[in-house]
């Protein structure tokens, strides 16, 4: 007899993994619950038994007839990345709760949660999202429903959200390791998550446990990210030890003010200090599912980079930003062209060090990193590529018609005024020299300690 199956989060990156492999036929139904569709949801829906409903999982009204059409609900909505605590636990904990109050409402026969490795660190502090996943397990445990709950590994498929965070790591010129980079890891493909998934539903394998799915092998954090930078870019690469729980909570402070603005949360470097691995992978044991080796899954998710030439399109953006960052507007096409031309005349990047790639890579992640890169240079590297090219964006905006006012704009607020805006820039400048001190000074001790005695010396005389 064929199933319904009710699935939440389809459109996330599992979720639509899981639909791009799934088998129609083999339901009677297939409902799927989302804020949004995606191209797969468009290419389903054509199909009889398959059903988008647009809504949140809080609005049970607006799903209720399609779970009392369902035997199976496959849960795999949840917020991940940079959120507040609360939304954390509103969206991964509350909401867990509305979906599971309603499948018993329509009685439903069997729950699988897809949670996260993450539920089973020891060392979580300012980990909200793992907290919400481990309180969203307990209230499927104490439900009453027959469940299944699945923890996967490090997920690893061509652009997953991990992956794509880590390459960005492993792809700069100087590579951050957070802690002594001995914490283990467990990569499992994206592909067998999804057959561990639907071998679970399509046997009816709940037996009110919780499962880890992991890859075949185990591997150091910082040996992983080594190999990603290796099948990115085929050479070896330079690392940097940093003391990982300093910055945690260095972070948990600044994510109570700049959350939108930091990289990465403290929690989210709990992969650094907490082992993600499983002892037992009995999803695959016995079941004759294919367990994809690391090799296989580099291979697959990885596509080696050609280099790090920066093209017209980079510089294009780097004047874009530069500009909205000194007079606050975006450039026009002659001060575009103006930028290209003054970059290839200087030919700025010729002399790039280490610590020059780093501050530009980095500066050009948005204003707010442009903002720490600028004043850290201001003060400990006056010589940097980086004030040189800033220096030319402002030459151009200062000789073009169309902006030289902007730059040249004198305030004439009241003595009051002025001086409430003149202690908040100093403080603004202040904060922002202290944040960069701690993100830049190891990289700059890196690169002179490499450098040797001599050209440590000239580094710290240039400034």
């Amino acid at each position: 007899m064929k199933k319904s199956l009710f699935i939440t989060g389809a459109t996330g990156y599992i979720g639509t993994r899981l639909l791009k492999k799934i088998n129609l036929d083999q339901y009677e139904n297939i409902f799927c619950l989302g804020r949004k569709d995606n191209d797969v949801i468009n290419s389903l829906s054509e199909y009889n038994n398959f059903k988008f409903i647009k809504a949140d999982l809080s609005d049970q009204a607006s799903y209720a007839q399609y779970l009392n059409s369902s035997d199976a609900v496959l849960h795999l909505a949840a917020l991940t990345g940079k959120a507040r605590p609360e939304e954390y636990f509103r969206v991964n904990s509350r909401g867990t709760e509305i979906l599971l109050e309603q499948c018993k409402r329509s009685n439903i026969k069997h729950f699988i949660f897809v949670s996260s490795i993450a539920a089973d660190f020891k060392d979580i502090e300012g980990y909200y999202y793992a907290h919400s996943k481990i309180a969203a397990e307990k209230i499927i445990e104490a439900g009453g429903l027959t469940y299944t709950i699945v923890r996967p590994t490090m997920v690893i498929g061509e652009n997953s959200p991990i992956l794509e965070s880590l390459l960005k790591l492993a792809k700069a010129p100087v590579v951050p390791i957070f802690g002594n980079g001995r914490t283990k890891v467990q990569p499992v493909y994206i592909d067998d998550i999804v057959g561990c998934i639907l071998s679970i539903i399509d046997n009816s394998l709940f037996q009110n446990q919780t499962l880890t799915i992991a890859g075949p092998e185990q591997i150091t954090i910082e040996g992983f990210i080594r190999r990603l930078h290796e099948a990115s870019y085929r050479k070896k690469l330079r690392m940097l030890h940093l003391p990982v729980r300093s910055i945690a909570k260095i972070l948990l402070f600044l994510e109570k003010f700049l959350l939108k603005f930091l990289p990465f949360t403290a929690g989210q470097l709990a992969s650094f200090t907490n082992d993600g691995i499983a002892d037992r992978n009995p999803c695959f044991e016995g079941r004759g599912l294919k367990s994809t080796s690391m090799n296989e899954m580099l291979a697959l998710a990885v596509r080696p980079e050609k280099g790090a030439v920066r093209n017209e399109s980079d510089l294009m953006a780097e004047c874009e930003l530069f500009t909205n960052y000194l007079i606050g507007r975006s450039p026009d096409e002659y001060i575009q062209a103006k930028y290209l031309q003054g970059h290839a005349a200087a030919n700025l990047e010729k002399d790039a060090g280490l610590l020059d790639a780093i501050l530009i890579r980095t500066a050009n992640s948005n204003s707010f990193f442009l903002k720490l890169a600028d004043v850290y240079t201001s003060i400990f590297y006056r010589n940097a590529v980086l004030r040189k090219k800033l220096l030319l964006m402002l030459a151009i905006l200062e000789c073009c018609k169309a902006t030289y006012h902007e730059v040249d704009k004198v305030s004439n607020s009241s003595g009051i005024i002025f001086g409430i805006r003149l202690f908040q820039k100093a403080f603004i400048f202040l904060l922002s020299l202290f944040i960069s001190i701690i993100i830049f000074s190891p990289f700059r001790l890196y690169d002179a300690r490499t450098k040797g005695p001599r050209a440590s010396a000239e580094l710290w005389t240039k400034s």
